[in-house]
């Protein structure tokens, strides 16, 4: 962890591609978390992934969920694409919680640029000790766009 003044500290785990920055200064504790995906997402497949990405996609769900360690919520959500969503099919991630969707999904449209996808409209409480993942749904013939991060905030009740 490294103090990077006026109340913010960043971790980074760079075995999995995760960051943490936490500014202590705010009367309420927010959070970032920013991880990277680092595989692609076979043609017509569902893979699940870590909250905030990391490490490679997974077939079973048990094996890419985060266990949040605090009562709050998760909003403004970012997925940022290294490459283009093939014209055959749309990339779908849904955020999920306790193995169940939420109302959080990001949609990579058929021929969609690489590039940034949100959802900045719609926000997730969470229980300490839930359990957060995305389930990602490539619809395309070909491999789907290259996942390169996803980021959002979580903000401590």
């Amino acid at each position: 962890m490294r103090h990077l003044g006026y109340g913010l500290w960043l971790l980074i785990g760079a075995a999995i591609g995760l960051a943490l920055f936490q500014n202590h200064a705010s009367k309420v504790d927010q959070t970032v978390l920013v991880g990277t995906a680092i595989e692609d997402i076979p043609t017509s497949s569902t893979m699940y992934s870590f909250a905030a990405g990391g490490a490679t996609w997974n077939a079973t769900e048990v094996y890419r969920q985060n266990a949040m360690p605090l009562a709050g919520s998760v909003y403004l959500v970012y997925l940022v694409t290294g490459t283009a969503q093939p014209a055959s099919g749309s990339l779908t991630c849904t955020l999920r919680l306790n193995r169940a969707d939420t109302e959080i999904v990001i949609t990579v449209p058929a021929g969609g640029a690489a590039g940034r996808y949100t959802d900045l409209d719609h926000r997730v409480a969470v229980s300490a000790g839930d359990l957060l993942g995305w389930r990602c749904v490539n619809a395309a013939t070909a491999t789907a766009a290259y996942a390169r991060s996803f980021s959002m905030k979580y903000r401590f009740d």
